[in-house]
């Protein structure tokens, strides 16, 4: 599964986003939280991603979860991270 999304995502391999995306294709939660804001319009949808990134660096998360979250700054990314979730059905 993580190959295919490698794939699906070209040149940049980021491992923790890879991870991120794997586990909202295996837990409901996350899956319709990232559902929720990758329907968002661009404009909204970098608004709340930088709330969100704030929140998450004032709880002191992890840096490679904050790295992850900004790789659906881009369009493209946020765009077939879309596709994949809604399309892809797979629990291992």
């Amino acid at each position: 599964m993580k190959n295919v999304l490698k794939k699906l995502f070209g040149k940049r391999k980021d491992e923790e986003f890879v991870a991120m995306v794997q586990a909202a294709l295996e837990d409901q939660s996350i899956r319709r939280d990232l559902l929720t804001l990758l329907a968002l319009p661009q404009a909204k949808r970098l608004s709340q991603l930088q709330q969100w990134e704030i929140e998450l660096e004032t709880e002191h998360a992890p840096q490679p979860l904050i790295s992850a979250i900004g790789f659906l700054k881009d369009p493209d990314i946020a765009s077939r991270t879309l596709y994949v979730l809604n399309n892809m059905n797979i629990k291992q």
